[in-house]
């Protein structure tokens, strides 16, 4: 599956897009394990309980996870996730 970071994320993870398998990331939970190997990128993504953040949107296929079974949205091979921080504006 491959794994995409976008806007600050790409700094925060040093990369644009990685690519996994599902032994990585069964789902979501997993997924972000196996990602969150340091403490900034674990800041980034989670919560203080291990949590995916409320305020980043994670996208499987095109489909927020907040829709589907959240961390544990399950992950096939050939599944695209797609990781966004919060947009801020005006």
């Amino acid at each position: 599956m491959r794994v995409r970071f976008f806007a600050g994320l790409r700094d925060t993870f040093g990369a644009k897009e990685v690519v996994l398998s599902v032994q990585q990331a069964a789902d979501i939970e997993h997924m972000l394990s196996y990602l969150c190997d340091s403490k900034a990128k674990r800041e980034a993504l989670l919560d203080e309980s291990g949590r995916p953040r409320k305020e980043i949107t994670f996208l499987v296929n095109g489909r927020n996870i907040a829709f589907l079974d959240r961390a544990a949205t399950a992950l096939r091979e050939g599944d695209e996730v797609h990781i966004f921080p919060p947009v801020y504006g005006g």
